[in-house]
């Protein structure tokens, strides 16, 4: 069978209206630009000297602006320095795509965000050091969340999309450990997991709508920060910290994870080219109920393995690479501090290889058959 072209694959998904009638122009131009790029280290040496120039060009301005405003505006000033700068370099980022600039630009974006928590701080009398009612924090936080959402919107950097996605996640949390709800935890990261399963699920879609600039950045920053407040179920594995305070009631994320596992295998197992054996189907949903059962309190593996299943149907190396080391993490500090049996423990890793054998077994029968048919 021959390989097919560049051009034949385009043709084929032109016609099945999955990309627009004018697919060569804007492809043939990301390849030019992508073989006219410099090489990475170039674009490092570049990177490194944009942010030193953009820091000391920033500290000039800020002391400038602070001794000649501050009079005036007195704690306003830092927060309107604040403002110009992420205002500026936004314009600055959309009108100019060097590597010199954009990372420039970047610099002083991520300075602004931090000169935003501190400008608000100063302008709601609440320093840093004297932290003692939660409004101000709440105001910090809230403002902070607001304007990444917005800069994730309207700056056109995925770097910066990506921590700022990142971001939200985090202050998310410390929103929820500042008002002692910490059990809201469980649906952030239910809310997390949903959304990357239709994210993974529906990666086709976006690619033709204008959320395909802004796709890759939240995809990957919904992964990390998902797993990355997965990892506050694993604090049993010390014991001098507080385990129903930081993360109570882990069988609630192991519960609502369980029914988004089970239903992203029904989907995956329903939506392939080839149809599925229901022999295959069943144990499979028995497969993740048992292993569900068996994570009762290590919800971090029920997330991890809905991962692994998700990189694997996607192709994503990356996405799998990052599963497995989280699962890694997760699996450890399971079978190291959590306060259940070894006998448990050796029945949950017998139990799952076992499933796993089983569904692969399962799987090379079905594909020595469809090559036999």
């Amino acid at each position: 069978m021959p390989i097919p072209t560049l051009d034949s694959v385009f043709a084929q998904l032109q016609h099945e209206g999955l990309v627009a009638a004018n697919w060569s122009e804007p492809l043939a131009a990301e390849f030019c630009s992508e073989a006219e790029s410099s090489a990475w280290y170039i674009r490092g040496f570049i990177a490194l000297g944009a942010w030193f120039a953009s820091l000391f060009l920033l500290g000039f301005i800020a002391l400038l602006g602070w001794l000649i405003f501050h009079d005036s505006f007195e704690r306003s000033a830092l927060l309107l320095f604040s403002i110009v700068c992420l205002v500026s370099a936004t314009l600055v980022r959309r009108q100019h795509a060097q590597e010199f600039l954009v990372q420039c630009c970047l610099a002083v974006c991520l300075a602004g965000e931090a000169l935003l928590a501190v400008g608000i701080a100063l302008l709601s009398d609440h320093y840093l050091h004297s932290y003692g009612s939660h409004t101000a924090e709440t105001q910090i936080l809230v403002s902070l969340i607001l304007s990444q959402a917005l800069l994730v919107a309207v700056y056109p950097d995925n770097t910066l999309r990506f921590l700022a996605c990142i971001a939200m996640i985090a202050e998310a949390v410390i929103l929820f450990y500042i008002y002692d709800a910490a059990l809201f935890i469980h649906g952030l990261i239910l809310v997390l997991a949903m959304g990357f399963v239709h994210l993974v699920l529906s990666e086709g879609r976006y690619y033709t709508t204008p959320f395909a600039k802004v796709y890759v950045p939240i995809h990957y920053a919904v992964l990390i920060g998902m797993l990355a407040t997965m990892l506050l179920s694993t604090v049993y594995v010390l014991p001098e910290l507080p385990h129903t305070a930081i993360f109570p009631r882990p069988w609630l994320s192991t519960l609502a994870l369980g029914g988004v596992l089970l239903y992203t295998v029904v989907r995956l197992t329903h939506g392939t080219t080839t149809p599925v054996r229901d022999t295959i189907k069943i144990v499979c949903l028995i497969g993740a109920a048992a292993f569900i059962g068996l994570s009762w309190k290590a919800p971090g593996l029920v997330l991890s393995l809905l991962v692994i299943l998700l990189g694997f149907q996607s192709a994503n190396r990356l996405i799998t690479g990052i599963a497995i080391a989280f699962f890694s993490i997760f699996l450890t500090t399971f079978f190291y501090g959590i306060e259940v049996s070894l006998l448990h423990k050796s029945y949950t890793l017998l139990g799952s290889g076992a499933l796993l054998l089983v569904g692969w077994y399962l799987l090379r029968v079905q594909q020595r058959e469809a090559g036999h048919a």
